[in-house]
């Protein structure tokens, strides 16, 4: 039996939401989760590489245009204004999961657009990023 991608991200996106405490997958409810595990790391993708800085500025690249903005924690979210070259990106909430070496950020408070990317290793690969369809629109 085989899987695509897009089946197996619904899948761990779907699992994040039933069991959001567990050790190897959970939804980052605080400030505090979101710096330990993620802010100052970058996150890379097939076309993309982020990084959330813990001043709360975030920079990178997506499909070979700069990626600059802000961000600040806003009740259970990450909430970022940002842009994409010349493109304003304007005002989003996103809901972060990290699942081992993968983070799942999912627009619109959780209910939008999700994508996936993999935090860089330490001799520099770059992980696999797949945008998949709204799970819960």
């Amino acid at each position: 039996m085989t899987f695509s991608l897009h089946t197996l991200a619904a899948a761990v996106v779907l699992l994040a939401f039933a069991v959001p405490a567990a050790a190897d997958g959970k939804r980052l409810a605080t400030e505090q989760e979101f710096r330990e595990l993620v802010a100052d790391r970058e996150l890379a993708g097939e076309q993309t590489l982020l990084r959330y800085i813990s001043d709360g500025k975030m920079v990178g690249e997506s499909r070979g245009k700069r990626v600059e903005g802000t961000w600040n924690w806003v009740g259970t979210s990450l909430c970022r204004t940002a842009t994409l070259g010349s493109r304003n990106l304007g005002y989003d909430c996103l809901a972060i999961f990290v699942i081992g070496d993968l983070a799942i950020v999912v627009r619109d408070e959780g209910r939008g657009r999700a994508f996936a990317l993999r935090f860089r290793g330490e001799g520099g690969r770059t992980g696999d990023s797949e945008e998949f369809a709204c799970l819960r629109c």
